[in-house]
């Protein structure tokens, strides 16, 4: 009788691999756990909630003990992964993140090969691209081929969508259709009115490429406060289910208030210049990553969306605009206050800034579980000779973290 149940269930999940060929419930158990930790709680969280539904069915009341008792196996090993996952989230140690740089035209397998011994030895790796952006078809061949050698290995990629992305991310633009059997999309988008629902599809029109920060902010503009919290969280969805069904498990929300940086507003990164808009931004994404199991990290701490420089060519001092920087802190704790049982991370930006506020600036960071560089290979970072003893230099007050995770484009130049 279990096998038969165990085949059913497993025919019901819309997993993007199958426990078909198992004929029972340790040999299902054993595949799970060939999966990273946050995969596999993913998978018993899935599998809990298809057993809920099937003993609400009469037809299936005969056999409610049998079915009862698979379900409290699967609780039993869920709960001993988030035990896990918070013990690995507690002993979090400083590294250098992997950089691996692809373009269309390399050997993926020639490359993952040559790199094969650091990607298995790595926690991290950040994939870039180089002049072009990677296909979506190649940038689920380079997880698949990471995660065959590294199970566990968290793997980055700066994807902002709109002008700012590493690979073609979304293939064939947004179709309601294709989400019709998604309870977490359908249940939202029929909360919707027909102008709102009109409004959600031509956010993505374009063929390639999710809609920029900007864009969404416009058109968030015009829902209705009703369904303002729907309308986020069915996009936070979307894209972070694009990255997952990329084999990528972390995403990099840009949390910079939008006050006319270059390349902040100028590449339509930010979402708002307004706090409480970023709250229910914040709000979105959370609710979003539980569901799929997306790991997220805030940037660029404390704030980039203010000043005229670019910090890829110059670092930011902000010593004569510490208003902009108090404010958005305000943010980035928010990010951190919110209750989950996924890491939450900060990338830091290259700025200075005025003491005056340090106690701050220390007080929220210390509350990430990672804290993360941004590239320590920019002129922002590189080309600050001397900073004065009265300035906090932020990325270099990260020295005295032990969970700083170091970001690197240029390999063959020394880290500090």
């Amino acid at each position: 009788m279990k096998k038969i149940l165990i085949a059913f269930v497993s025919s019901l999940l819309f997993f993007q691999f199958t426990y078909a060929e198992n004929t029972n419930l340790e040999k299902l158990f054993l595949q799970i756990e060939k999966k990273p930790l946050i995969s596999q709680k993913n998978i018993y969280k899935k599998y809990i909630k298809q057993l809920n539904f099937v003993l609400t069915k009469k037809n299936y009341q005969p056999y409610f003990e049998e079915i009862n008792s698979i379900k409290k196996q699967f609780e039993i090993k869920e709960k001993l992964i988030l035990k896990k996952l918070n013990e690995k989230k507690i002993s979090i140690n400083s590294h250098n993140t992997l950089i691996l740089k692809f373009n269309n035209w390399i050997n993926i397998d020639n490359y993952i090969q040559k790199n094969k011994t650091k990607i298995s030895t790595s926690d991290s790796v950040f994939i870039f691209r180089e002049k072009y952006n990677i296909s979506s078809k190649n940038m689920k061949i380079i997880t698949k081929k990471l995660k065959e050698i590294n199970p566990n290995i968290l793997i980055f990629i700066d994807q902002e969508w709109w002008l700012v992305n590493r690979f073609i991310s979304f293939e064939w633009g947004f179709n309601i259709k294709n989400y019709e059997s998604d309870t977490f999309v359908s249940e939202r988008y029929s909360l919707l009115t027909s102008g709102e629902k009109n409004t959600l599809l031509q956010l993505f029109w374009k063929k390639y490429y999710f809609p920029s920060m900007k864009s969404i902010w416009n058109s968030y503009k015009n829902i209705s406060d009703q369904n303002k919290k729907e309308f986020l969280e069915i996009i936070s969805y979307i894209q972070l289910k694009n990255l997952q069904n990329h084999g990528i498990n972390t995403h990099g929300i840009i949390g910079d208030l939008d006050l006319w940086n270059p390349v902040i507003s100028g590449l339509s990164r930010s979402f708002s210049q307004e706090i409480l808009d970023y709250f229910k931004l914040i709000d979105a994404y959370t609710v979003a990553s539980k569901e799929v199991g997306i790991m997220l990290y805030l940037k660029h701490f404390p704030g980039h969306g203010s000043w005229k420089i670019d910090s890829h060519k110059w670092i930011l001092d902000y010593s004569h605009n510490t208003s902009y920087v108090k404010k958005n802190l305000i943010v980035f704790e928010y990010f951190l206050s919110k209750e989950t049982n996924l890491t939450r991370w900060i990338m830091v930006g290259h700025m200075f800034l005025n003491k005056n506020i340090s106690e701050s600036f220390h007080k929220i960071l210390e509350k990430s579980d990672f804290v993360i560089t941004d590239d320590l290979a920019m002129n922002g970072y590189r080309s600050v000779k001397s900073i004065s003893e009265n300035k906090i230099f932020t990325t270099k007050e990260l020295e005295n973290y032990n969970n700083v995770i170091k970001v690197h484009t240029q390999i063959n130049i020394w880290i500090k």
